[in-house]
């Protein structure tokens, strides 16, 4: 490299201070340089204490002079500091390096060894025991699943292909979605979901092992198809009548009250009759007197009627929570 010479110095006779003037000697002398002064002499630089600053050993030998040219001469000690500091970092990283073993020569690093054993995302993530998008349903925009909602055999997210897939009834909607639960065999539970239209059938269904199997799905009642939310009695007497039977098409349970009078007999009584199942109340005790029916649910779907047995009477009331 060039010697360094920029600027003037002043030094005093027997001094070992150089002072300089347009000098930048922090940034272009180091300790162990040579210093040739004004009087042609060299030193060894001993310190670099500023940009203008230095001291030299011996102390200087010439005449003082306040404006001298001098000479900087870069002494090739550089690459043995170099060495020195390489044997150091070599002494105190040494075991630590040698540690990682063949590190340095494997293209694939082993997880043993702090890598993932993989050169591409997937080898990747298989080697560290990592998901990517999609697996077990997790981050995926489609359907996952096909075949048997019964065979599923880990613990994960589904969305069937098939509107209504092996294991899933007509009914209950379509595309059935949801989550499976698997500890084992004995042991799992499946949580489902439903596409369709109101009256479809659609909506949550959830079912468990039981026996070696599982159970038939069972749908979870929404809040709004509990039988007097949302609903009013009604006096429907005027398009009811005995005998005759009638659907709830309303999509929730119902509840029904009947009256009928006067009594032809004393055993005549009126019978409530959903899905063909009677559903008996008391005799009259005795003719010319009114007589009712217990308040009565009927599900949705089912069909209904009241009768009169045993004797006739005559419809006065028909009531209905709808």
């Amino acid at each position: 490299m060039p010697w360094y010479r920029s600027g003037t110095v002043a030094i005093t006779a027997g001094q070992t201070t150089v002072t300089g003037t347009g000098t930048n000697f922090s940034a272009n002398v180091r300790v162990g340089d040579a210093f040739t002064g004004p009087d042609g002499r060299s030193y060894e630089v001993t310190n670099t204490a500023s940009a203008t600053v230095l001291s030299i050993l011996p102390a200087y030998q010439g005449a003082t002079v306040s404006a001298g040219a001098y000479a900087i001469t870069p002494v090739q000690g550089y690459t043995k500091t170099l060495a020195d500091k390489f044997n150091d970092i070599a002494n105190n990283w040494g075991s630590t390096l040698a540690g990682l073993g063949s590190v340095a020569s494997e293209n694939v690093l082993p997880v043993a060894k702090g890598g993932t054993g993989g050169t591409t995302q997937a080898t990747a993530r298989s080697g560290i025991g990592a998901l990517g998008a999609g697996d077990y349903g997790l981050g995926s925009a489609q359907a996952t699943h096909t075949g048997d909602m019964s065979s599923l055999a880990t613990s994960s997210l589904f969305q069937f292909t098939e509107t209504n897939p092996a294991g899933w009834s007509s009914g209950m909607g379509t595309y059935p979605m949801g989550i499976n639960f698997y500890r084992s065999a004995a042991v799992r539970a499946q949580l489902a979901v439903s596409f369709g239209a109101a009256g479809s059938g659609a909506g949550v269904y959830f079912r468990q092992s039981a026996s070696g199997g599982l159970t038939s799905w069972s749908r979870l009642l929404e809040a709004s198809e509990a039988i007097g939310i949302g609903q009013t009695w009604k006096n429907v007497t005027a398009s009811r009548a005995l005998g005759t039977t009638y659907t709830n098409n309303t999509g929730k349970p119902i509840q029904i009250a009947a009256q009928a009078g006067p009594a032809s007999a004393v055993n005549t009584a009126l019978i409530a009759v959903v899905d063909g199942i009677s559903i008996f109340t008391a005799y009259a005790g005795a003719a010319g007197v009114y007589i009712g029916v217990a308040n009565v649910i009927v599900p949705p779907g089912s069909t209904y009627r009241v009768n009169s047995s045993l004797g006739t009477a005559n419809l006065t009331n028909w009531s209905e929570l709808s």
